[in-house]
């Protein structure tokens, strides 16, 4: 909301993107990654945490999905728990899983 109220970006339906003010403001745009290991790196970077260690497993064993409690087991945590599920949604939200009812993986996007 801070970035909206100081015009840097724009909100078009779904669509969230730098408005020309925020463009201005960041100065020089970096390039996108462009290979796998660029997106699943940046990813990391900006994971903290048990949503780090979920998304390292998930990114370990694609393409193949783990079941909840696989995944849990792997990172030390409760399946069940409601931190555990924090991070598996904060993962969803951001199109980096999927999951399939108990079945979890990477997201294709990861993989160019």
């Amino acid at each position: 909301s801070s970035l909206k109220s100081r015009n840097l970006i724009t909100l078009e339906g779904d669509l969230l993107q730098a408005s020309q003010e925020g463009i201005d403001f960041i100065g020089e745009s970096p390039n996108p990654p462009q290979t796998s290991d660029e997106i699943i790196n940046m990813w990391r970077e900006n994971l903290r945490g048990g949503a780090r260690r979920m998304f390292d497993v998930l990114v370990k064993n694609y393409p193949n999905p783990v079941s909840k409690e696989q995944l849990g087991e792997a990172i030390s945590m409760v399946h069940s728990s409601g931190s555990f599920g924090t991070y598996l949604s904060m993962l969803r939200g951001n199109g980096i899983a999927e999951s399939n009812g108990n079945w979890v993986k990477a997201s294709d996007n990861l993989f160019v």
